[in-house]
C-alpha cells in the first residue's frame, strides 16, 4: 500500500488521517526523542525516503483530532529513483556531543537518518533539513 495511516486506537473504524507517499511503505520509524515525537521517517520502496510531520489537532492531550500529515523532508541522494527504499532509522548523538564530531546525531539545522536500499545493499547517511 502507498499510504501511511494515523490511527486512534480508541476508535479503529477509520484512520484519523492518511497520506499517499507515492511508493509502497516498507518501514516506518517514529523519532525516539520526545521533543520530536511528531516526526515519522518512512522508507517508501519506489517512492524513496521521507520524513513526515504530524501537525495540528488537540483533543485534550491525545493530539489526534484534526491531525494532519505533511511531508517535512525527503532524501534526494544519488540514484534514489533507481533504488528500492528498504530500511531506515534515526541517528542520535550522545548528550553534549557537537554536530560533526563523529558518532552521528542531529544538529540545530536538522536530524540525521541512516537508510539502506534492498537489492544493492547501499547504505546512506543523510541530514534532514526540516521544513
Amino acid at each position: 500500500d502507498e499510504h501511511v495511516f494515523l490511527w486512534d486506537t480508541r476508535s479503529m473504524r477509520a484512520p484519523v488521517q492518511e497520506l499517499n507517499v507515492g511508493g509502497g511503505v516498507w518501514r516506518l520509524k517514529w523519532h525516539p526523542d520526545p521533543a520530536h515525537a511528531d516526526l515519522l521517517a518512512a522508507a517508501c520502496m519506489h517512492g524513496g525516503y521521507k520524513v513526515l510531520r504530524v501537525c495540528g489537532g488537540d483533543d485534550g492531550g491525545t493530539g489526534l483530532a484534526d491531525a494532519q500529515f505533511r511531508e517535512a523532508a525527503h532524501y534526494e541522494g544519488p540514484h534514489v529513483a533507481e533504488k528500492l527504499a528498504y530500511g531506515l532509522d534515526w541517528v542520535l548523538r550522545e548528550e553534549g556531543q557537537e554536530p560533526g564530531s563523529g558518532g552521528g546525531g542531529g544538529s540545530s539545522d536538522g536530524e540525521l537518518l541512516s537508510s539502506c536500499s534492498f537489492y544493492d545493499h547501499c547504505w546512506s547517511l543523510w541530514q534532514v533539513d526540516l521544513e
